[in-house]
């Protein structure tokens, strides 16, 4: 099972890094084994953000994600290649995605009739 458990990140910005931007703001949401989970929202709206944290390329500013019961953030060694061994992520590819101008129902549809 993945936990995100009160998830947010936030980014210094700016000349001097004096300006925050919150990216991903206490975010928390669980996924049993053999589901698939879909995350849909507006371009900038921290969708690949949480993907890249669940994945340990970036660092969470602030809550926790689960694997298994395991912090993902206290992995090491083998257990942390062993979380790379099971957990993968599918980059998007904009040039092989839906067209933009379909309704959010077509598209599951699609995908509803195809599965």
């Amino acid at each position: 099972m993945l936990k995100l458990d009160r998830v947010s990140k936030v980014y210094r910005v700016g000349t001097f890094g004096g300006k925050e931007l919150h990216a991903v703001s206490d975010v928390s949401f669980e996924v049993e084994k053999g589901q698939v989970v879909s995350l849909i929202g507006e371009s900038g709206s921290g969708k690949s953000t949480i993907g890249k944290m669940i994945l340990r390329l970036i660092s969470a500013t602030s809550g926790a994600i689960y694997f298994e019961g395991t912090d993902i953030a206290k992995l090491d060694g083998p257990a942390l290649k062993e979380y790379y061994r099971r957990v993968q992520g599918v980059f998007q590819d904009p040039f092989s995605s839906y067209n933009p101008i379909f309704k959010a129902d077509r598209i599951f549809s699609m995908v509803h009739d195809e599965f």
